[in-house]
């Protein structure tokens, strides 16, 4: 599974790097399965914009008020949440 994260949650993609995944920064422009990104720092729109799809689609995740475990999980599980 290959994952791009927002250059600023440095935090995120070191855990995530950890756990053995595939990261990279969302600006390197690899196409992803998971795109993580913070809605106070980039907004939804520039990530969508900046964003590399995989063939079979990509799963965003919001990592606003979630500790790097949640979002782990969140990836682990596809596990969606509401945008609103």
């Amino acid at each position: 599974m290959v994952i791009s994260v927002q250059d600023d949650l440095i935090e995120v993609k070191e855990y995530l790097k950890k756990l053995g995944y595939e990261v990279y920064s969302i600006s390197d422009g690899i196409a992803s399965d998971v795109h993580i990104y913070s809605e106070k720092n980039m907004g939804l729109a520039n990530v969508y914009n900046a964003a590399l799809p995989a063939d079979n689609g990509s799963f965003f995740i919001n990592a606003d008020n979630r500790s790097v475990e949640d979002v782990a999980y969140m990836v682990e599980h596809r596990y969606y949440s509401p945008l609103f």
